[in-house]
């Protein structure tokens, strides 16, 4: 297994680091709860998970992150790595689930998430 996760490592790497061309009018935002084995131990993880919606309806996964918890800090480093990369043309962020600070059931994307994502994007 070890052997299989480090060739991976790499692919996974530069699909989470690929720049982001196209325009994403709608991002979806997304999260999965996590059992996995650390330092020997079992712990929970949650995984962020961004989808953007192109212009012409086209869904592409943006990136995926694994997280000790979700949050808003995780959230919004997402959201900045996401940026980072180029993510540019947001108008709407869709979470059908987002707990952040421990809040749970369907909730807008907090104010302070989306100020992530607006203005312009890095060259």
């Amino acid at each position: 297994m070890s052997a299989l996760c480090a060739h991976l490592d790499p692919r996974v790497r530069a699909f989470n680091e690929r720049r982001l061309t196209a325009s994403y009018p709608f991002v979806r935002v997304d999260v999965l709860g996590l059992t996995v084995r650390e330092d020997d131990r079992v712990v929970s993880k949650a995984a962020l998970i961004a989808m953007g919606i192109r212009d012409d309806g086209v869904r592409e996964i943006l990136g995926l992150q694994i997280v000790d918890s979700e949050s808003f800090a995780a959230w919004e480093g997402s959201f900045k790595g996401l940026k980072g990369r180029g993510l540019r043309g947001v108008l709407g962020v869709i979470s059908t689930a987002m707990r952040v600070s421990g809040r749970g059931g369907p909730q807008a994307v907090p104010r302070g998430l989306l100020a992530a994502l607006s203005g312009p994007s890095p060259a």
